[in-house]
């Protein structure tokens, strides 16, 4: 659904379209076109989205007065159980504990799972914020979104630059304009795929090796190396911010 919402650069499409064949949008018109957005978004979280927030996975397995308890899965006997009163919930420090033991379980057998699945979940705000894996995410999105975003505000200039053709220039900043939008959609699939089915490391070095090479071909001055990393760019966009939502979630 993040990834998705990087496909909201569509109306920008039709704005330009219109644009060309009817002249342009008044200020006025302008801001109305965009009001929908927010409309969308207040009709969908009343009708689409989940009523309560994000929760933590709990896999629990009743048996007498003892609940299994695992937030990544476990092979069968590496699971802690947990003794509470019947009907009683489960508390914050059992889950946690619960959770330790599974991944020091896990970490010890060489297994490779997700082991950053619920490494912060018994940690205080105070604690989660003063982290290293808070600063490593800020940096890494602070960064990456001050290069996404001057590509988007500047791509044609750089194409200019570069490959010193206007009309090239112009025509693939065009497609750049349509395929931003699509490339939250298509890409999709992949990025499920990716933080559903990979671990977080995989989905680490997929963004890292993809954001590097996408600037790497973005400074030479050939059309194929420009066409390949704008291909890489909208694919890298919705991946980026979906796996940062990801990565807070797990």
């Amino acid at each position: 659904m993040i990834g998705s919402f990087r496909s909201s650069e569509a109306d920008g499409v039709f704005i330009s379209d219109h644009d060309c064949r009817a002249g342009p949008i008044s200020l006025k018109g302008f801001f109305w076109a965009y009001a929908i957005i927010p409309v969308m978004l207040v009709i969908f979280q009343l009708v689409l989205a989940p009523s309560a927030s994000y929760q933590r996975d709990q896999f629990m397995d009743k048996r007498d007065k003892s609940i299994t308890v695992s937030a990544v899965e476990v092979d069968e006997g590496d699971a802690v159980p947990i003794d509470i009163d019947s009907g009683s919930p489960l508390d914050d420090d059992a889950m946690a504990s619960g959770l330790e033991a599974n991944l020091a379980g896990t970490a010890a057998k060489g297994d490779s799972r997700d082991l950053v699945i619920g490494v912060m979940f018994d940690r205080t705000p105070k604690e989660q914020i003063t982290s290293t894996w808070f600063f490593a995410i800020v940096f890494f999105l602070c960064i990456f979104m001050c290069r996404i975003n001057y590509l988007i505000q500047t791509v044609f200039s750089q194409l200019l630059f570069f490959l010193h053709d206007v009309g090239l220039a112009r025509s693939i900043t065009t497609t750049f304009t349509v395929l931003l939008p699509l490339g939250g959609i298509v890409g999709i699939p992949f990025v499920g795929y990716l933080l559903d089915d990979r671990t977080t490391l995989d989905a680490s070095l997929v963004v890292l090796v993809s954001g590097v090479v996408y600037g790497a071909l973005g400074i030479l001055p050939h059309v194929g190396a420009q066409v390949t990393s704008i291909a890489i760019f909208v694919f890298l966009r919705p991946l980026m911010y979906t796996f940062v939502g990801d990565y807070c979630g797990k």
